[in-house]
């Protein structure tokens, strides 16, 4: 599969993923060095950055994480077994 061996965007890829994106970097700076495109973080007033760092702050941090409390199930009592632990009736369970 030829996609599944790609390791690096195009220089067509770049540029039309950061059209896509709206990210401001120019033709030149992904020219310069097509293998090293130009890092870009966004303003910190930046809308975009805005809502990751809420979502980030609602999902409770930037770590995964699962907070649960598993239910405390009541065993049935010694009546719920007991057709398991008579056996076949020549036999005893093993």
């Amino acid at each position: 599969n030829a996609t599944h061996q790609m390791k690096k965007l195009t220089l067509e890829d770049q540029k039309a993923l950061r059209d896509r994106l709206q990210i401001p970097i120019t033709d030149e700076e992904l020219e310069k060095d097509p293998y090293k495109p130009p890092y870009y973080m966004p303003d910190k007033d930046d809308p975009a950055l805005r809502y990751m760092l809420e979502r980030r702050e609602a999902l409770g941090g930037y770590l995964p994480s699962r907070h649960h409390e598993d239910p405390h199930l009541e065993l049935p009592g010694d009546k719920a077994y007991k057709m398991m632990t008579k056996g076949s009736g020549k036999q005893k369970v093993a």
